[in-house]
C-alpha cells in the first residue's frame, strides 16, 4: 500500500488469502500483494469508493457473476487518485480495505483516472 500511495508502484493486487479469517490480524497476513500482475481474461473489475462496501456492491458483483457464468475472478478496484478528488490518505486506505474478507480481492492505484 505504500508503494502506491507513494507512487512507487502504479497499482497494486491485493488477494485475501482464505487461510486467514481474523479480521483484526495484520494486512500483511490477510492479503498477498501483487504487483504489475497481469489480470486474466474473464476477470470482472469493479470500480468503486467502498465508503463503505454494502451489500448493494456485493449485490451487483452477485449479479455480475451470474450473467458471466459464475466462475470468474472478482477485483474491486479503489483508486487511491483520482481526477476529482484529492488522493486518499494512507490511514483512510487501510480502513476501506479492512472491510475486503476473503473472497473479494481489492486493486489499488495511484494513476489518476479519467
Amino acid at each position: 500500500i505504500d508503494a502506491v500511495c507513494s507512487g512507487t508502484v502504479s497499482s497494486a493486487v491485493l488477494v485475501a488469502r482464505t487461510d486467514c479469517q481474523d479480521p483484526a490480524a495484520p494486512l500483511t497476513e490477510q492479503f498477498a500483494v501483487f504487483q504489475d500482475l497481469v489480470v486474466p481474461r474473464g476477470t470482472l473489475i469493479y470500480p468503486g469508493s467502498f465508503n463503505p462496501l454494502h451489500e448493494g456492491h456485493v449485490a451487483l458483483v452477485e449479479a455480475a457473476l451470474s450473467q458471466a457464468g459464475g466462475h470468474q475472478l472478482v477485483l474491486f478496484e479503489l483508486a487511491v487518485a483520482n481526477v476529482d478528488k484529492p488522493p486518499l490518505p494512507r490511514d483512510e486506505i487501510l480502513r476501506r480495505l479492512r472491510q475486503f474478507h476473503a473472497g473479494t480481492n481489492p486493486i489499488f492505484r495511484n494513476r489518476k483516472l479519467a
